[in-house]
């Protein structure tokens, strides 16, 4: 009876731990309930803790895991056995040596050595509840997290956006807190019937996976620790699949993000770069791409704008440490990288389509300081026939350096300047900053008056108007008093779009270049110094190297919508929705270019990379930077061509404008300590490298707009790294110098001092030399290919078709060009290609049907030209085909039914065709035997 009775005990039990790890696998249609009559578990007040120290162990039991899976416990100070006996964490003795730390005293890589044992609880589930759209649990505290005022009820949402598309939303489910307003999240739908992911809530402790069906592969799985939610300190940590991890912006590093102890700060900052990778720069992107190890990809977006660090390590574990807000999670399961970044630009909006000039040569500087000197510039620019559409003039234009003011001394002549380029074909683009001059006496700045008069300036604890400084030194080159405007607030915006409207009466600039935007402040704070000890100064753990009012805004002044802890990141965009409005009701396409940056800033903004130096490594770094940021959905992008600091040599530059012809955004610019660094004062050798590759650039300028056609209406990156094309490669998936233009072009810049050769990597495809025509590669290998000063090689990629345009030296003048295809056939002689067209510069050509979109295709000998949309009232002749592959000389070619000239090179099988009164606006067949 005894074996019986023990026999019967332990069926008992087992059946209990059984139906325990059921319950705690959590799945949509398996809920763990929580009865707070019951289950002292359901307290309100955490349950008691006991520390392992107090009770005589060296550890706490578990600590034995390897340091590359060890998920820092004390990461806001160096940790002594004290802070970690205070959280229940492990403690390791024996291992840890910290290789560095930063200003604020923590230590920035190795393994920690105080971290959170295995299954260390802070919340588990209360109860669920089914909704239409998914389903939602109420999760309760269980013990302190170490930090003040811990949530003690959470509400986690389940949101099933579409198949592929997945929100978790976790949040006070007591009061509202902080989110951010600035993204119009797309509708719900019905929670589909077939998904292409299956979601697991373990819960005790809490935690969830989301793995996908067709693969089973694991993508994100937060039991690696535990979720941490107090008042100014959230801590969630992932297992990742791979470590091949990309995005988390903006840093000066690799395009691959390094997973070796690494920490990437999301915080906006208006210090020019420096030689650390990790450090946090003008934008904050809190959104990652991630190559699976059997090529699939899938994102991760953290709508959050507060201030954070997301650490990387080997495991390799991601963990995310915010100062505010909430956890507001977007999963796109991909599973291509395109797919990806169409899934992401989906929810925080499509790039703008930009006006067609905006894709010409931009000349620009820091310190003309005369009307009569930009003028000089742009006549020798011109005079020298260099490829050439837009002028722009730095703050030096303005009145004392204030917005909506012209120096009628030094610029006397601005408005006439700005008329004759317009006469000429050309554009011109001013400088406006958010912050504006603080006067003494009224009527001595009206712009200041009246924004004072309307209470829309960013206010300090205090409730007075927050006084900064934009002032590069003790020599008064900006304002040395400044007040920001608050863009959040709607009265802001109207003062803004008012002012605008009325400065372009007085000069008609063409466009807004918004600076300073992060917001910056010479000073820290303020003029009057940021409040003592008030927690949104001195927050329990602050990200980056500095304390955050550090060169910026005190975190406790006041805007419209909340703090400025709170939407210091998102200020930029705000401040570009507003100046896009404004833009728009001067009747033409809007085009602004801002330096700070935020998820959704693409759809109303381009990007520069800031305050750069003329260095070959900012020029190496240029290409990453470029490639993130069309992840990022802010395609039109690049850097200062030649540099921003330092006087260029001939080399840098002519190395930067082979480069830097292919960057979206175009634009020579340099500050006013240095020397001039247009082409034309450089000499004729730099004139004529610049009239060499500006003229390819104009000639590839209709794939270029298509691409920002795709880009606006499908959110695929312009450029594109080579893995999105080859994620199963594994040669390209550290591979940043490289990169396409679409999935036609490979652009292969020289990127190092004192070299003529460059070594490339061909992924396994057709490619042919753009200059020849001929066959480069077909099977996935490096090649050392000659590079002399003032050439970058081209490839063309096998399968595609690029339209083109005969070049003229501005794109008003080249629109009214023909015509050109350059068709690169496949291996089995197919190819394809699209052609979007409109005016270029009017607004909402796509919503309003006025545009045309000619559909190419090549098989069997021949190329197809279709018009799919015919919106757009112009000429679109074509005159030339270049056909790559050809293998066989033809016989005859035939266009329309009707003989066609051409010519073939045995040599590189190239096929040139020429054509007359042949128009896109019509279908065609081209045909050669």
């Amino acid at each position: 009876m005894r074996w019986f009775h023990l026999t019967l005990v332990l069926i008992i039990l087992s059946l209990v731990v059984c139906t325990c790890k059921q319950q705690n696998l959590w799945e949509e249609n398996s809920f763990s309930q929580c009865d707070s009559d019951k289950d002292s578990s359901c307290d309100s007040q955490p349950r008691k803790q006991t520390h392992w120290l107090s009770e005589g162990l060296k550890e706490p039991p578990a600590c034995n895991f390897v340091p590359e899976e060890r998920i820092d416990c004390v990461p806001e100070a160096n940790p002594t056995p004290e802070t970690c006996r205070h959280r229940d964490c492990c403690w390791d003795f024996h291992v840890f040596s910290p290789t560095s730390t930063d200003n604020l005293g923590r230590v920035r890589s190795g393994p920690p050595p105080c971290f959170y044992p295995p299954n260390h609880q802070h919340y588990k589930v209360k109860n669920v509840t089914k909704m239409p759209w998914g389903v939602q649990a109420v999760l309760r505290r269980t013990r302190d997290s170490g930090y003040p005022q811990d949530v003690s009820l959470l509400a986690m949402d389940i949101v099933h956006i579409s198949k592929d598309t997945l929100r978790i939303k976790i949040y006070d489910a007591r009061e509202d807190r902080y989110e951010v307003p600035i993204i119009d999240i797309p509708d719900v739908k019905m929670t589909p019937q077939v998904r292409d992911y299956e979601i697991q809530i373990q819960n005790d402790p809490i935690s969830f996976k989301i793995i996908r069906n067709t693969t089973g592969n694991v993508l994100i799985d937060t039991s690696a620790g535990p979720l941490i939610f107090s008042n100014q300190y959230l801590q969630i940590s992932t297992r990742l699949p791979s470590t091949f991890l990309y995005g988390l912006g903006e840093h000066r590093d690799h395009f691959l993000r390094r997973s070796d102890w690494k920490i990437y700060t999301l915080f906006n900052r208006g210090e020019r770069p420096t030689d650390d990778p990790t450090m946090n720069m003008y934008g904050s992107h809190p959104f990652y791409l991630m190559l699976e190890n059997d090529g699939n990809s899938h994102g991760v977006f953290l709508l959050n704008s507060n201030a954070m660090d997301v650490a990387v390590q080997p495991a390799p574990t991601l963990t995310y440490r915010v100062t505010g807000g909430i956890f507001d999670f977007f999963f796109f399961l991909g599973p291509t990288p395109d797919d990806v970044i169409q899934q992401y630009t989906n929810v925080i909006g499509r790039p703008f389509l930009p006006p067609y000039w905006t894709l010409g040569f931009h000349l620009s500087r820091f310190g003309y300081m005369t009307s009569e000197k930009v003028r000089t510039v742009w006549k020798r620019t011109r005079k020298a026939g260099i490829p050439y559409d837009t002028h722009w003039t730095d703050i030096d234009y303005m009145l004392d350096f204030k917005d909506f003011t012209y120096d009628r001394e030094r610029y006397k002549g601005l408005p006439d300047l700005v008329n004759d380029l317009h006469e000429a074909g050309m554009y011109y683009v001013l400088n406006f900053s958010p912050a504006l001059h603080v006067t003494d006496s009224t009527g001595e700045y009206p712009a200041y008056d009246e924004a004072l008069g309307m209470d829309i300036f960013i206010r300090d604890i205090n409730k007075k108007n927050l006084l900064g400084k934009v002032s590069l030194s003790t020599v008064q080159l900006w304002p040395n008093v400044t007040a920001y405007l608050d863009f959040s607030n709607p009265k802001a915006s109207e003062f803004w779009i008012n002012n605008m409207i009325t400065f372009h009466e007085k000069v008609p600039y063409d466009a807004a270049w918004i600076d300073m935007n992060e917001p910056y402040n010479f000073i820290n704070g303020s003029w009057e110094s940021c409040p003592m000890g008030h927690p949104l100064e001195t927050p329990p753990y602050q990200p980056g190297n500095d304390t955050l009012a550090t060169h910026t805004l005190c975190m406790s002044s006041h805007q419209y919508l909340s703090s400025h802890y709170n939407l210091h990141n998102i200020y930029s965009v705000i401040e570009a929705k507003t100046t896009y409005k404004a833009l728009e009701i001067l009747g033409k396409r809007p085009f602004i270019l801002s330096r700070a940056s935020f998820p959704g800033l693409g759809r109303y903004s381009g990007h520069w990379s800031g305050d750069i130096y003329s260095r070959w490594d900012y020029l190496s770094s240029s290409v990453p930077d470029l490639l993130a940021f069309n992840i990022f959905g802010v395609p039109f992008m690049g850097a200062d061509i030649c540099g921003f600091f330092e006087n260029v040599t001939e080399d840098l530059c002519i190395r930067w404008i082979e480069v830097g012809a292919f960057y979206p955004f175009c634009r020579n610019h340099n500050d006013e300590d240095s020397q001039d660094q247009d082409p034309v004062v450089m000499g004729e050798k730099v004139i004529e490298i610049y009239k060499s590759l500006l003229t390819i650039r104009y000639f590839l300028l209709p794939y270029l707009y298509t691409l920002f056609y795709n880009s606006h209406t499908r959110g695929q990156p312009v450029v594109r790294p080579l893995l999105f094309d080859f994620p199963t490669d594994g040669a390209v998936l550290h591979e940043d110098r490289q990169f396409l233009w679409g999935k036609a072009l490979m652009i292969i810049p020289v990127l190092e001092k004192d070299t003529d050769v460059v070594e490339v990597y061909f992924p396994r495809a057709t490619w042919y030399d753009y200059y020849t025509g001929m066959k480069v590669v077909t099977t996935g290998r490096k090649l050392l290919l000659d590079a002399p000063l003032g050439k970058i090689n081209l490839a063309v990629r096998g399968g595609n078709i690029i339209p083109a345009q005969e070049v003229a030296q501005t794109t008003k003048l080249s629109r009214n060009n023909p015509f050109h295809l350059l068709v690169a056939l496949s291996e089995d002689g197919e190819a394809d290609g699209d052609l979007y067209w409109d005016d270029g510069e009017c607004q909402d050509p796509i919503e309003k049907e006025t545009y045309n979109l000619i559909r190419f295709t090549a098989k069997r000998q021949s190329i197809m030209t279709s018009v799919i949309m015919k919106g757009y009232m112009t000429t679109m002749d074509i005159s030339t085909v270049w056909i790559y592959g050809v293998m066989e000389a033809p016989s005859r070619v035939m266009i329309n039914s009707f003989p066609a000239i051409y010519q073939y090179d045995t040599e590189t099988k190239l096929l040139k065709i020429v054509l007359k009164d042949v128009s896109l606006l019509h279908d065609n067949l081209l045909e050669w035997m």
